[in-house]
């Protein structure tokens, strides 16, 4: 199984300040986008919506098989695109296709 390298997704509402002087980000837009080429491969993130700090931030999402009802944990980032944030995976290509074989394969 061949799987493209998925690209970073902007964030939909990038930084948002935190009552308590933290910053927050909203990351569902960026998860959305990369939750639309998941689809292809019989994939899905499952990620909080917003998540705490800005560029260089970590996160931790379920990665789960829409047709086997399998999941892993997968860690994703927060990261600068054009100047923009984005999302995208936090391992290695090879790290993210294992993951993605690991819950879609039966």
């Amino acid at each position: 199984m061949i799987v493209r390298r998925l690209a970073a997704v902007p964030v939909l509402l990038a930084a948002l300040a935190a009552g308590c002087g933290g910053e927050k980000s909203d990351v569902s837009g960026g998860v959305n986008a990369i939750n639309q080429e998941l689809a292809q491969q019989g994939a899905r993130l499952d990620c909080p919506k917003e998540v705490d700090g800005g560029e260089g931030a970590t996160f931790e999402c379920d990665l789960e098989g829409t047709q086997t009802n399998k999941s892993t944990k997968i860690e994703m980032k927060i990261v600068k695109e054009n100047g923009d944030l984005a999302v995208d995976f936090a391992g290695t290509r090879a790290q993210v296709q294992a993951a993605i074989r690991r819950v879609t394969t039966g």
